[in-house]
């Protein structure tokens, strides 16, 4: 019984925001996105890869020729 009101909890959780943005669009007379729109997104976010920055002084910039500066940003160009 126990198992059963997790799932029962875990289910209501996780279909409530598709609830309420389907609910808001069709009140505002929009068609509205898919009812599981939030949970596509989320696998999606996880699936991608870490971004890093990396923020350098001009003067690092500078000194190597491998990288060019934009706005206090190095960007790294790739040797092939």
């Amino acid at each position: 019984m126990t198992a059963l009101n997790t799932l029962l909890i875990l289910l209501t959780a996780v279909c409530i925001p598709g609830l309420i943005n389907r609910t808001r669009a069709v009140l505002a007379g929009r068609r509205g996105i898919r009812f599981a729109q939030h949970l596509y997104d989320v696998r999606l976010l996880l699936r991608k890869g870490a971004v890093y920055s990396c923020l350098l002084y001009t003067s690092d910039a500078a000194d190597e020729r491998s990288s060019g500066e934009l706005g206090g940003r190095r960007i790294i160009k790739k040797n092939k």
